[in-house]
């Protein structure tokens, strides 16, 4: 899975960055306005997708051999040189938007050698000889019947997300600010229960893979992990929804964004609760 993405990472990001021009950045419903910035930040943000791809594998892997706190130390440091880096782009040089995308890929890149060290480290890493082999076809059917459900799932959530953007750009600036400020919360909130899923992913298999004498035990699990689902469900959706209410001047001080924030806060509370 680890060489899939690293070739899926280098394709999709030359992709981006030498073909994608202002009329594809109008096909996701860009106005003239946004396309020069909107044309910038992907293109610098496309040159760090094969370390994200590859990160998000190698936390998979990590948190599979149940140790979550080499993500949590990778993903702690790449925010905060993230912050950093924002701060001296977009603060002091006045970079822009491209300063804010430049130091989001390179915080991206210093977080994957963050994660190949720890792999390493545990022996985890493949060989890199191996990187552009064409993998045995008795090993791609089980990974492409297994994968093929999640890379469904993870397509349409892709392609809601970017369906709710088109929309939002068609009506005006402040709905398009509106939108994404929604969006940053939601995603914020929407991770909380992230510890829940790697749990089960971590756990579960392990017990069904003893048979029939931990099958108890891994309902009691799943039982509790689907409590804890529900419960954190609930207070995200509630601490949002009071964080939007009464904290939208946090993101913005536009009265007019303000406005169409307010008036998407029932929907928003619903779609993070669920």
């Amino acid at each position: 899975s680890g060489h899939v993405c690293v070739r899926e990472g280098l394709i999709t990001c030359s992709y981006v960055v030498m073909l994608l021009h202002r009329r594809f950045v109008r096909l996701l419903g860009a106005g003239d306005d946004l396309v020069p910035d909107a044309v910038t930040y992907v293109r610098l943000r496309g040159l760090s997708f094969f370390a994200a791809f590859i990160n998000t594998v190698a936390n998979s892997a990590n948190l599979g051999v149940k140790d979550s706190f080499t993500p949590f130390k990778v993903t702690a440091f790449g925010g905060i040189l993230n912050a950093v880096l924002d701060y001296i782009f977009v603060m002091q040089c006045g970079m822009g938007i491209g300063g804010a995308a430049l130091a989001t890929s390179i915080a991206v890149i210093f977080s994957l050698v963050l994660s190949i060290r720890a792999l390493q480290t545990k022996e985890l890493l493949p060989p890199l000889q191996t990187l552009f082999r064409v993998p045995a076809m008795p090993l791609v059917l089980p990974f492409t019947a297994y994968v093929g459900p999640l890379f469904f799932i993870v397509l349409n959530r892709a392609f809601s997300f970017g369906l709710l953007t088109h929309f939002a750009s068609k009506f005006s600036v402040e709905a398009l600010a509106a939108h994404q400020v929604l969006f940053s919360v939601f995603v914020f909130f929407a991770i909380l229960c992230e510890p829940v899923s790697a749990t089960a992913q971590a756990y579960l298999p392990t017990l069904l893979d003893q048979g029939k004498a931990a099958i108890v035990e891994a309902r009691s699990i799943f039982r509790k992990l689907i409590a804890g689902a529900v419960g954190i469900g609930l207070f995200s959706g509630m601490l949002e929804f009071l964080l939007l209410m009464y904290g939208t001047f946090l993101f913005t001080q536009d009265p007019l964004v303000v406005a169409e924030v307010c008036n998407a806060l029932e929907a928003h509370f619903l779609g993070t609760m669920i």
